[in-house]
């Protein structure tokens, strides 16, 4: 077939041909007009010209016959004169007709006419006087000399119109010629054009005929290796033509079903299901002969007897009216895609059996959220059955609503983000709405499901964690009690082996100072196992909390530096800085300083003797997100470390060996915690190292320019000519009497070992601070906090709390908590809360607003806040919220996240947008992950703290709010 293009160009060439010649038969036809024209011009003047000689011609008739006439006075002569004179006025008036378009000749023929009248006035007169006078008279003479005269005068002007009409005849006979001439050319080049379109129709005429046999080769080696079977059916079923597969199938030729009933082929001798499969097959094609397209699957039996599944179509082909002309029948061979579909079908019964038996619950959406699958685990803990949520979105069922009431939508649903960027999402801690309404907490694992360039859906895996997270609550109340009872003690002999070394016991000798140093080592030593050992708790239960601030580099340095001074000087290893920028960053001193210490008390270990350990700092890397960094470096001259033992560096309870005869120690938590709390920091650590070439521990933290006061070196002078009285309240007779030993060279210290000895001693002195235990034999130091509130000449004294667990104080309703100590501390931490705690503006009332809209929170979070000496202004949206911040002074926000209207998710964004400071408490009955707290966040770290209803205490809230308020001014003026 001639394609549609080709068929076009063919059209255009034919319209072109068509149209030049029917132009050149046109411009013929025209100039064979003009000839014919120019002829009758020619003719026109020849009979001009003739009857210019019939004038003169009938002229001398006229003459002659007057002569006659005039000699013989013969009537027959008169005649003849008459006739030839009528004639001659007949011409003229001819040839007048014949020139009327002659403006020239038209002029001359009036002349012409008067002249022939003369003449023949004059012939008449010779006429007459001939009959009375002789011949070759004088007076004949006279008239004969003037008729020639007129004669002479007519043909001369007959010889001038001739001479005009013969120079019109040689004009007219040039143009004739001039014009055969261009219509010859013209016929020639119509001739050779013609010839050129025969030419060109020749040549398309045998293009036709060979595009139309290669597309009949085309057309048929498409149509008979095709691994379909395909063929042409009449609109009454019989066929017309088969393709080869078809025949080959059935081992036939085309001549043998030519005519044949399509339902008749060998095809459907199906021996189990002949008379239906037939009748079936007859029915497709009348439906298809009716217009119908009809699709059907079919077994039919190849010549080798084997069973063969069709999927097979019939189309019917329809002309302009709706009649169909004639029925395609294709069909395709599906056996191995039926055999393929059975055996998934087998697999997956397998599969969901197999899921079934799963002690985890698993379930599977398509890619809008909706259930396909749900186990029987899943079935269980959930409390739903598949047939009652198949085809229901499954956030908008069991991940909607959390325990505090919060509502999340469907953008913020963790288990279906999988979804949307096509990463495994895990999360550790969730929680899922059972059928009755309660919630399970679980984690799970959310997999894509990736089908060619689409995710068409999600499978999750999730358990139970209810066990675990009570056991994690067990495990936490067991290392905070172990941390009590073990960190009392320890204060104490670590204090009394500090007091005994530095002489305040009396002098004791060699042997006795060396066990007492030799003591307080090993004490440090089980000191620095316990924090480690519960900072990796908190590493791991995600709680270990930043006090970030803006700082220099130099100052945690020097801090560590200062601390491992003794240590290098032990092991014989000189210290040295260089600091090649002193950069101002966000970090937490206390941390930092931690780090810097396990980084270079490990290098001091592995150092020889003799050696340097060199702290360097200067610029870092750009990180990902486009933040210039500052690097710290802690390079020792050591024995190195090799590649294997790097790739374990890191991880807990590990320790390099060494081939260094000293013994080194430690736990081989150090570099684990280092670590994470450089990671914590947003961070980045790692080694260059190589065996006996030493190493380089780096890190790097990103720079922020977030406007806090640089915190300076402090060495205010806190004693006064009249020392300040301090209250210790401390019911352990050992640390009281040491920390007394301790602080009496710069406070009056008095003591009470209870709530009640604190009260009364209360009201004999007006102490500056308390440094109070919380655990005392009658109540809680809370207790106590309570007591001063009545009474405004106690109500305003700051407080240094203590305690070996965790900060887990119950209620501390004052605004006067500066700082909580945890034992066992060393005396400048404790020397230094003490003179916060004479810094302290007590008398300062915040501005606090309460974004929640549960009227019961809202009720105990301002009598709460109010308690503390503070104003609290309460809203019920995240609108009203954001309103207050605008037209208000707000010193601290505590912020519910599911608030109706723009949420607290949507206030954060507001306030980042905005740039707010505002220090933020996100107070949620949500367990946030450390994902979603950095993002529910203001400012890169510790501008925001995250607090559980559920698991949080009122203390805990309040001690949140203290620490917003009073902790970065504490600290900056430290």
């Amino acid at each position: 077939m001639i394609s549609k293009s080709r068929q076009q160009n063919l059209i255009t060439i034919w319209l072109v041909i068509a149209g030049v010649l029917s132009a050149g038969a046109i411009v013929t036809y025209r100039q064979f007009s003009e000839i014919d024209e120019q002829s009758r011009y020619v003719n026109h003047t020849h009979l001009t010209l003739s009857c210019l000689d019939d004038i003169q011609t009938n002229c001398l008739q006229v003459e002659n016959a007057n002569r006659a006439l005039a000699l013989t006075s013969e009537p027959k002569y008169f005649e003849q004169k008459q006739t030839a004179k009528a004639a001659a006025f007949d011409k003229l008036k001819d040839f007048q007709h014949l020139t009327v378009d002659n403006f020239q000749q038209q002029k001359l023929i009036p002349r012409l006419s008067d002249v022939m009248t003369e003449r023949f006035a004059v012939a008449d007169k010779i006429s007459e006087i001939a009959k009375v006078n002789i011949p070759r008279s004088p007076e004949i003479q006279t008239v004969v000399s003037k008729g020639s005269s007129i004669t002479a005068l007519l043909d001369s002007l007959v010889g001038q119109m001739k001479a005009e009409e013969e120079r019109l005849l040689v004009v007219r006979l040039r143009h004739q010629s001039e014009e055969t001439q261009r219509t010859r050319m013209t016929l020639f080049a119509l001739g050779c054009f013609a010839l050129f379109c025969l030419a060109i129709a020749v040549w398309m005429i045998w293009i036709y005929f060979k595009e139309s046999k290669e597309s009949e080769l085309l057309f048929r080696a498409i149509f008979d290796n095709t691994y379909q079977f395909t063929g042409m059916l009449a609109a009454d079923g019989k066929i017309i033509n088969a393709n080869k597969t078809s025949l080959d199938f059935s081992d036939v030729k085309s001549e043998d079903v030519a005519g044949v009933n399509f339902w008749d082929l060998t095809w459907w001798n199906d021996a189990a299901n002949n008379i239906n499969g037939r009748e079936r097959i007859r029915k497709a094609v009348e439906d298809a002969g009716n217009g119908k397209f009809v699709q059907l699957e079919t077994d039919v039996y190849n010549r080798r007897n084997q069973k063969i599944t069709i999927d097979m179509s019939l189309k019917p082909i329809l002309d302009e009216s709706g009649k169909v002309l004639f029925i395609i029948p294709e069909g395709r061979d599906i056996t191995q895609r039926v055999k393929i579909e059975n055996t998934l079908k087998i697999n997956e019964h397998k599969l969901k059996s197999l899921l079934a038996c799963l002690a985890e619950g698993v379930y599977q959406v398509d890619q809008n959220g909706n259930v396909i699958y749900l186990n029987a685990a899943a079935e269980t803990m959930l409390g739903y059955s598949q047939s009652e949520i198949m085809g229901k979105n499954m956030h908008d069922l069991i991940h909607t609503n959390t325990p505090s009431g919060e509502v999340r939508s469907i953008t913020q649903c963790s288990m279906l983000n999988v979804i949307r960027d096509r990463q495994i999402h895990r999360e550790p801690e969730d929680f899922y709405q059972r059928k009755d309404g309660s919630f399970v907490p679980v984690e799970f694992v959310s997999s894509p499901i990736i089908e060619g360039d689409e995710c068409v859906g999600a499978v999750i895996a999730f358990q139970d964690i209810t066990l675990r997270k009570e056991s994690e609550n067990r495990v936490s109340e067991f290392y905070s009690t172990v941390s009590h009872e073990l960190r009392t003690p320890l204060t104490s002999i670590r204090g009394a082996l500090r007091l005994l070394e530095g002489g305040k016991g009396g002098e004791i000798g060699e042997k006795a100072m060396k066990l007492v140093k030799m003591g307080r080592t090993e004490c440090d030593r089980l000191v620095r196992l316990i924090n480690d050992m519960l900072d990796i708790r908190k590493i791991e239960a995600g709680k270990l909390e930043l006090k970030p601030i803006l700082l220099k580099a130099s100052l945690p340095i020097a801090e560590a530096l200062e601390n491992l001074a003794p240590y290098a000087a032990e092991n014989h290893v000189k210290l040295r800085s260089d600091i090649i920028e002193d950069f101002s960053f966000q970090a937490d001193q206390d941390r930092l300083t931690q780090i810097l210490t396990n980084l270079i008390s490990n290098a001091i270990k592995f150092s020889p003797a003799d050696g340097t350990v060199l702290i360097k700092v200067g610029s870092g890397n750009v990180f990902p997100d486009g933040s210039k960094s500052v690097r710290f470096e802690v390079i020792d001259n050591g024995c190195g470390i090799s590649e294997a033992a790097q790739q374990k560096l890191f991880g807990l309870f590990q320790q390099v060996d060494s081939s260094d005869s000293r013994a080194k120690g430690g736990t081989g938590l150090g570099l684990a915690i280092t670590k994470a709390l450089v990671e914590q920091h947003r961070g980045k650590i790692g080694i260059i190292s190589k065996e006996n070439e030493g190493s380089t521990f780096w890190f790097e933290l990103p720079l922020d320019n977030t406007e806090i006061p640089v915190i300076e070196n402090a060495t205010s002078d806190a004693t006064t000519s009249e020392k300040p009285v301090l209250l210790l309240v401390e019911d352990d007779v050992t640390l009281s009497t040491l920390l007394t030993f301790s602080l009496q060279d710069t406070y009056q210290v008095k003591h009470a070992d209870s709530v009640e000895a604190a009260c009364v001693a209360l009201k004999q002195w007006k102490p500056m601070a308390i440094l109070l235990d919380l655990h005392l034999p009658d109540g809680h130091g809370d207790d106590l906090i309570d007591k001063m509130k009545d009474s405004d000449d106690t109500k305003n004294i700051p407080i240094v709390t203590m305690s070996g667990q965790e900060n887990k104080m119950r209620n501390l309703s004052q605004p006067v908590i500066i700082d909580f100590l945890k034992k066992p501390f060393d005396e400048a931490t404790l020397r230094a809360a003490l003179l916060r705690a004479q810094q302290s503006q007590v008398d300062k009332t915040a501005h606090i607003l309460v974004a929640e809209d549960d009227e019961l929170t809202v009720a105990l979070l301002k009598d709460q806040i109010e308690r503390l000496g503070h104003t609290c202004r309460t809203v019920r949206t995240g609108e009203e919220a954001l309103e207050a911040i605008q037209h208000s002074h707000i010193d601290l926000l505590v912020l519910d996240l599911g608030m109706p209207g723009v949420g607290g998710a949507g206030v954060i964004e507001a306030l980042k947008q905005a740039g707010s400071d505002v220090p933020l408490i996100v107070y949620t009955a949500r367990d946030l992950s450390t994902t979603e707290k950095r993002r529910l966040s203001l400012g890169p770290f510790g501008a925001t703290k995250h607090l559980t209803k559920s698991v949080d205490t009122d203390e805990d809230f309040l001690n949140a709010v203290k620490d917003m308020l009073n902790r970065l001014p504490a600290q900056a003026k430290n």
